[in-house]
């Protein structure tokens, strides 16, 4: 089966099939007298399935492992239960974490003084929501040769890091 007919019939885009490809998730396919890769028809379940665990929150990390293990004939019934119910488990967390984070905004919108500034002004306000100034080296002038003692504030949101610093990493 060529990769515009499989596209068509599994309704992802050829550049998709040729990532999950290079991925891991599908097996590669076969290729042709004229170089054109000719997939097997049991690559439309397994992209169907790929696509019902992406459905369920899966990353393609998970996705690749289980395929593997599917693949090995390793995976039982039981192991795919406990893939589901793990990340059901995750879900859970996170929805509590995202219900205290709701919980936080409704009550930073009932106080007034929190982005006008209070009295003690508005650097305590920033303060108390967890605002935080920062000197960051900055980008540009390492790009440009301009010294990298060079250097400009940032202001951060707690817990972010800015795009010097991912650049660092």
């Amino acid at each position: 089966m060529l990769i515009h007919d499989l596209a068509r019939e599994t309704g992802f885009s050829v550049e998709t099939i040729r990532y999950y490809e290079r991925l891991g998730l599908i097996r590669p396919p076969t290729r042709r007298a004229n170089g054109y890769r000719d997939y097997a028809p049991s690559v439309v379940p397994c992209l169907h399935l790929c696509r019902y665990a992406k459905e369920l929150g899966f990353s393609l990390r998970e996705i690749r492992a289980l395929g593997e293990r599917l693949d090995a004939g390793a995976l039982s019934r039981a192991d795919a239960r406990q893939a589901v119910v793990g990340k059901l488990a995750e879900v859970e967390r996170r929805l509590v974490e995202l219900r205290a984070l709701r919980a936080s905004l409704r009550s930073a919108l009932t106080h007034d003084d929190v982005f006008r500034g209070s009295s003690a002004g508005p650097a305590s306000s920033r303060r108390r929501l967890g605002f935080g100034r920062e000197v960051v080296p900055s980008a540009a002038g390492r790009r440009h040769g301009r010294g990298a003692g060079l250097g400009r504030e940032a202001t951060r949101f707690p817990g972010a890091t800015s795009g010097a610093r991912r650049a660092r990493r």
